[in-house]
């Protein structure tokens, strides 16, 4: 008698948790890129510029490396590192 009571517990939990997991979307991957770009004055080898930056699930490598560029170009011009095109 308590051996059946266990089984049907362990059946409905089973039952419950197989449903949960083999539902589309229990699982995910995510792909975490980390970036850290560094400028060097050549000069006297100083470093001049560092950041560093991550980034989750990006649409493609392509865009993401294109978006960065663009930021860290951004943040140059902000920090009178670069100066802006005339």
């Amino acid at each position: 008698m308590v051996w059946k009571q266990f089984q049907n517990r362990f059946w409905g939990y089973y039952r419950t948790i197989y449903d949960r997991v083999y539902t589309p979307g229990y699982y995910t991957s995510t792909t975490k890129y980390f970036w850290e770009t560094n400028l060097y004055d050549l000069s006297d080898m100083s470093l001049i510029y560092s950041t560093q930056t991550e980034s989750f699930d990006p649409e493609s490598s392509e865009r993401l490396g294109h978006e960065y560029g663009k930021l860290i170009i951004s943040d140059l011009t902000s920090k009178n590192v670069l100066k802006p095109a005339n």
